[in-house]
């Protein structure tokens, strides 16, 4: 051990002892800790929302806003929006994936479809336009507290005289 070098303290000529590996650990676990808190600060573990999109060259477009990752027993934001400036048929339908709704406790779409249909692979909701340039639908929805794990997703947009438009999207669900 060296001895201290405060000379004329009533320390003097007493040896310091070694780092300890206690206090090398304690240093980087403080160091974590305060990593986690001032990223849950900033938010970075909160709720995010996320846009998909895609268009078809022509001037229509789609989008989805979604929650990349979410909690159990929290409101989940989910919005489609279907624009076309040269104006949308009377009737849209938006193919969705049936599985990506399976952790949700729903609530309803707004506006809500005039009809459903459901095949083996995917849940066609039928909408009236009245012939505007824009269709918005949300879905009001929670993740149920018991679910566990997450799901991918999809929306489509049937038209049998265009190209269909199609997102693809996924969710988290963190404890």
């Amino acid at each position: 051990m060296a001895p201290s070098r405060a000379e004329g303290s009533t320390t003097a000529g007493v040896p310091l002892a070694p780092r300890r590996r206690s206090v090398v650990v304690r240093g980087i676990a403080t160091a974590a800790l305060a990593a986690f808190v001032l990223a849950g600060a900033t938010g970075l573990f909160g709720e995010r929302v996320a846009v998909v999109r895609a268009d078809d060259g022509e001037g229509r477009s789609l989008a989805v806003t979604y929650a990349p990752v979410v909690r159990g027993g929290l409101d989940v934001p989910w919005r489609v929006e279907l624009e076309d400036p040269r104006g949308l048929p009377d009737e849209v339908v938006l193919a969705v994936d049936p599985a990506y709704f399976q952790m949700f406790e729903s609530q309803r779409f707004y506006p809500e479809p005039a009809a459903e249909a459901r095949d083996g692979e995917t849940w066609q909701l039928t909408f009236d336009t009245t012939g505007g340039t824009s269709l918005v639908v949300e879905f009001d929805a929670y993740v149920q507290p018991r679910f566990t794990g997450g799901r991918t997703g999809s929306v489509t947009v049937v038209d049998g005289s265009r190209p269909h438009l199609a997102v693809h999207f996924s969710t988290a669900l963190m404890p």
